[in-house]
């Protein structure tokens, strides 16, 4: 299962008055039929190490929070512009 960081992004401006950036991570799989993956536990971890990472580098502040969503492909534009979907 090969993984790469596609980019991260930071709206110009903020959402509902938050800063954020968004950070998207591709996951490939080899076809498989009736193939179920639970990601719960990767993700817990992910989410986890990210936290402390900043709690080290004293980055974190009371508020903030990481969020780790589940988002295929097609829901990028949801995200992102068009034309930044559609980079390689």
């Amino acid at each position: 299962m090969p993984a790469h960081i596609l980019k991260r992004f930071c709206p110009s401006e903020p959402t509902d008055g938050v800063f954020q950036s968004l950070w998207f991570i591709g996951l490939q799989f080899h076809q498989s039929t009736g193939l179920k993956l639970d990601l719960a536990e990767c993700i817990q971890s992910f989410n986890d190490t990210l936290v402390e990472a900043a709690q080290h580098r004293k980055l974190y502040r009371k508020g903030m929070k990481i969020e780790v969503k589940h988002v295929k492909r097609k829901q990028l534009s949801q995200f992102i512009s068009t034309d930044e979907v559609a980079k390689p």
